[in-house]
């Protein structure tokens, strides 16, 4: 049988079988002995002595360049004994790759960038249903789990090296907003936003706690984010913060004034009144002393109570005549009269 020869990638088992060759000279049933020249720059050759139809090597080339190994392989077909012939393997040098850098955590609908320094290879995943893997190295997340990315570098000849990386797709944390009462109320309320559980948190006003509360209107929303850092916003909580309304009291005139009197007290505008006196008209008209407030409701339900107006009725005077001499005297006579006692006198 002529010279044969074969290529072998480094640490890649391969098997050696002689072929017949075009002269279809080879006897069925002829087996193989092998005996290796040794070459100090490979690792894994052997001789095989008991006669076989083929063997397998792994050979491993420790050298820079491509290695050969050459066999001196002697055939027997029965008892006869063929000329030995030369089997020689070029065993390719190994394809080196770079590792792979890059987050090998990413959150779910979101990438990451994998890169090699080594140029020219193949992306693939190993569980595509996890995450895909772009030409340049871009991973998606599609469902949590993990998935092993490989790179792999095949040169001239159809060696292949290969690098991995595993890569892990982390679920999305729930976001959502609780709130402890009602989000429309009067001013000078609160209402207190409960984010749902997560490693941190990040509100739309800027304060990091899990739970937060609010007393000025607006659209609230917050970040969640979970141990592995990934986000989801959750919607916006509306917050509606009513006025107040004006709550005073305008006296129609005195509001010091004689018994008998009175005075008209008019709260400023608003949908419903509560007097302090328990009336619930807009105006009331007091003629008994005391200090008058009201509760002023607005259509939003939001109330002010004013400042009370002091009401002052005077009592009046008795007024009584009485004389000092009786009440019968002679023409050119006179007699005294006395009233009863007071600021001021008007006689008739």
């Amino acid at each position: 049988m002529a010279a044969q020869t074969n290529n072998a990638c480094s640490g890649v088992a391969v098997t050696l079988a002689p072929t017949n060759g075009g002269a279809n000279v080879v006897p069925a049933g002829t087996t193989y002995t092998w005996t290796v020249v040794d070459n100090p720059n490979v690792v894994g050759e052997t001789n095989a002595n008991t006669a076989q139809n083929s063997i397998v090597q792994t050979l491993v080339n420790a050298y820079t360049s491509a290695q050969q190994v050459v066999y001196t392989v002697t055939p027997t077909a029965g008892t006869c004994v063929g000329t030995p012939f030369t089997y020689t393997v070029t065993v390719s040098t190994p394809v080196t790759v770079a590792a792979l850098t890059g987050a090998t955590n990413v959150c779910l609908g979101s990438t990451t960038q994998l890169a090699s320094a080594t140029a020219g290879g193949v992306w693939t995943s190993s569980n595509a249903a996890v995450a895909t893997v772009s030409s340049t190295g871009v991973v998606s997340g599609l469902t949590a789990g993990s998935t092993t990315i490989s790179y792999t570098v095949t040169n001239s000849v159809g060696c292949t090296g290969v690098v991995t990386a595993n890569v892990n797709v982390n679920a999305l944390p729930v976001a959502t907003i609780t709130p402890s009462g009602a989000t429309t109320f009067c001013q000078g309320g609160s209402v207190t936003l409960t984010a749902s559980a997560g490693s941190s948190y990040l509100w739309s006003n800027g304060l990091q706690t899990q739970a937060i509360t609010v007393n000025t209107a607006g659209n609230y929303s917050v970040q969640v984010f979970n141990a592995a850092g990934c986000v989801t916003t959750s919607s916006a909580v509306a917050v509606v913060v009513n006025a107040l309304p004006t709550a005073t009291i305008t006296a129609g005139g005195p509001t010091t004034f004689c018994q008998g009197g009175s005075v008209t007290l008019t709260a400023s505008a608003g949908s419903s009144y509560l007097w302090s006196n328990g009336a619930t008209t807009q105006s009331i008209t007091p003629t008994t002393s005391g200090c008058y407030s009201v509760t002023v409701t607005n259509a939003n339900g939001c109330s002010t109570t004013s400042a009370c107006t002091q009401v002052t009725v005077n009592a009046l005077p008795v007024a009584t005549i009485s004389s000092l001499n009786g009440n019968s005297f002679c023409q050119g006579g006179s007699v005294t009269l006395v009233s009863t006692p007071g600021s001021i006198y008007a006689w008739s």
